[in-house]
């Protein structure tokens, strides 16, 4: 049985609507109002509005910090939500999470797992100039070494999340996800999920340093996890099969690469509306005619997909030149899809279409 998830780092906030009142009714206004806004704000992460939620978490935050106290732990979660939705490198958001850090210090002590996820949240929303991020993720980890004896699955959990952080911002320190990875490999059983979360990372890893057999080796591995579940999908199944799917067609490997493309077709929740879904993208490359012609333009294409993710029957329906055409339908060829499912069984569908566009300086 796969065992349930917990991240070595969850730090939950939770937000009672109550508290003493200097004036009953002047109180219980503002704890309506409050509570008003902070479920408009949850209400609005489910979409994609992001000034709706940043404006609704700055509410949150104003009126909640009115109703709880500045130097309350419920104001510094609702401080961490609004500097959050702010764009990375704003100016607000170091000031914030410092305010808030400084509390949990002093709340749970210095070399605390919520001190060290604060600072990580930190890095997520800092800018690489001056490697201001890299200072907040070094001091996670100084955190991390000092829970290595104690608590090593805590500290596990810190140089995972420190080491995501690294590898979307392509530093070299990203190596820290072996270390994550080798700690939880030893502490925990194969189908944990902590150990699972880790294997991907640790694919993603080796993936950017062109180790593609390393990586889809790890991937495998997490397939045979998720293969023993009999009754749903597992989160991150998607992931690490498109992951596979990738790295094969791109080692020309497309036997091995099918598979994923039907497990991927298979997984629920599909329903009968779910379209075919893109695995594998092959971009055209520039033809140098055209190129040295300083010449841009695109072309629209239709296409089948067969029961097996394949392409098939590329044609050209509209371009902007000729020139463009031999690209793009030798790319299209090599595309891969998880094919749709009907009652169990995999379906060709007809009547796809694309538009592969050229660009100047990209593809």
């Amino acid at each position: 049985m796969l065992k349930p998830y917990k991240t070595a780092l969850a730090v939950l906030f939770t937000i009672p609507f109550s508290c003493y009142a200097k004036s009953e009714s002047a109180q219980e206004t503002l704890k309506n109002e409050f509570k008003q806004a902070y479920q408009a704000y949850q209400t609005a992460l489910e979409g994609r509005n992001w000034s709706e939620q940043r404006a609704l978490a700055d509410k949150s935050y104003q009126l909640g910090c009115r109703l709880y106290g500045e130097n309350s732990l419920n104001c510094a979660a609702l401080r961490v939500n609004y500097a959050k939705t702010l764009s990375r490198g704003d100016d607000k958001i170091t000031p914030l999470f410092e305010k808030t850090i400084a509390l949990y210090k002093k709340e749970h002590g210095e070399n605390s797992v919520a001190v060290a996820d604060l600072y990580v949240q930190l890095a997520e929303k800092q800018i690489n100039g001056e490697y201001a991020y890299a200072r907040s993720l070094k001091k996670a980890l100084e955190i991390a070494e000092q829970l290595e004896d104690k608590s090593p699955l805590v500290a596990a959990g810190i140089k995972l999340e420190a080491g995501k952080v690294y590898l979307s911002r392509g530093n070299r320190k990203s190596s820290i996800l072996i270390k994550a990875y080798d700690a939880f490999s030893e502490l925990l059983d194969k189908n944990d999920n902590r150990l699972v979360m880790s294997r991907t990372w640790l694919a993603k890893y080796y993936r950017a340093k062109q180790k593609a057999s390393k990586s889809a080796a790890l991937l495998e591995q997490n397939i045979e996890v998720f293969e023993s579940l009999l009754d749903f999908s597992h989160p991150l199944e998607l992931v690490n099969r498109a992951s596979l799917v990738d790295i094969y067609e791109t080692k020309r490997q497309s036997e091995k690469a099918t598979k994923h493309c039907i497990a991927i077709g298979e997984m629920r929740p599909w329903n009968d509306n779910q379209e075919q879904l893109p695995l594998f993208r092959m971009p055209p490359k520039y033809p140098i005619n055209a190129a040295r012609k300083g010449k841009e333009g695109w072309v629209r294409m239709s296409f089948a997909i067969n029961e097996y993710g394949f392409v098939k029957e590329p044609k050209v329906i509209e371009s902007t030149s000729s020139l463009f055409e031999k690209a793009s339908l030798k790319a299209l060829e090599q595309w891969r899809f998880a094919p749709k499912f009907e009652n169990g069984v995999a379906v060709r569908a007809e009547n796809q279409t694309v538009q592969l566009d050229f660009k100047m300086g990209r593809r």
